[in-house]
């Protein structure tokens, strides 16, 4: 019984590089949303920690800016801002990164298609992962 070869062009090729290529950022972008929404939460549940401070607490109260901590004294407001304005820019980030996400799984959906059309079994792209 003879075996049917399929021949792998290089247009074939560019196609699974491609695919490839958007896995890798997908789950890339995937940590980061994870991690940003993580962060996200944090400013959250410390913008609700900032509402339960009594005046003797809000005397110094540490912020992380980068890799060290800032205090901020007596300025209720000036925490708040900071916060707020940290929260606006997470919550930019992973309404950007959702949408590279589901860009990116779009077309390796469209590229699956084309790519199990001409190859059938003889092709994974299933990510075992998940």
């Amino acid at each position: 019984m003879a075996t049917k070869k399929t021949v792998v062009t290089s247009a074939d090729q560019a196609e699974i590089n491609q695919f490839a290529c958007l896995h890798m950022d997908t789950t890339e972008k995937k940590d980061e949303l994870e991690k940003s929404a993580s962060t996200l939460k944090s400013i959250g549940e410390a913008q609700d920690e900032m509402l339960l401070l009594d005046e003797e607490d809000m005397k110094s109260v540490p912020y992380k800016c980068g890799v060290i901590f800032i205090h901020c004294d007596e300025d209720n407001d000036e925490m708040g801002e900071m916060l707020e304005e940290d929260k606006d820019a997470l919550e930019s980030k992973v309404a950007e990164l959702t949408e590279k996400i589901s860009r990116n799984e779009k077309k390796m959906g469209d590229l699956k298609k084309v790519l199990y059309e001409k190859f059938g079994d003889n092709i994974n792209l299933e990510n075992n992962d998940d």
